[in-house]
């Protein structure tokens, strides 16, 4: 009973030790993560949805989306995790509203609008559909009207 304990251990203690070899040796550390194909098209209907005329989304191109400019994606997943677009005075997006297609990115935990002009439109109400989001940053980007009660139903929300 002992020895095939101990025999686990070490197939054990081999199996982690391969592992880490091949990852390391592969460079598989290295790799960039490929996003879905779902929230790549989420996201460029949101950059067609806007005017962009500093070209602050001109990175979003090709199939890549997770090495666009204000994305960040989960390294093993590849999901988008982190939607980054503050601007400041001087280069901004504007828009009518702000493109429900972004309800594509369920695993979203940030999203920063901050300092956009969405143009006087009323707060999404898909924003309360983002189980995930932790961090909520709408200051400055031009919406008007009530904050939808959905926003309340974010039970991960920590900053807003």
């Amino acid at each position: 009973m002992g020895n095939q304990r101990c025999l686990g251990i070490h197939i054990i203690f081999v199996c982690v030790f391969l592992f880490a070899a091949t990852y390391s040796c592969l460079g598989v550390g290295n790799v960039s993560v490929i996003c879905f194909e779902k929230e790549r098209l989420a996201l460029l209907n949101f950059k067609h949805s806007v005017e962009d005329p500093y070209g602050l989304l001109s990175s979003w191109v090709g199939n890549e989306c997770c090495q666009w400019g204000g994305i960040q994606c989960d390294v093993v997943t590849g999901n988008v995790e982190h939607l980054y677009l503050e601007t400041d005075d001087y280069y901004y997006l504007t828009g009518n509203k702000v493109s429900s297609s972004l309800a594509e990115l369920r695993h979203l935990k940030y999203l920063d609008l901050s300092g956009n002009y969405f143009q006087g439109s009323r707060i999404p109400e898909f924003i309360g559909s983002l189980k995930q989001l932790r961090y909520l940053n709408l200051s400055d980007a031009g919406f008007e009207g009530i904050i939808p009660p959905h926003i309340g139903k974010l039970s991960n929300l920590k900053v807003v």
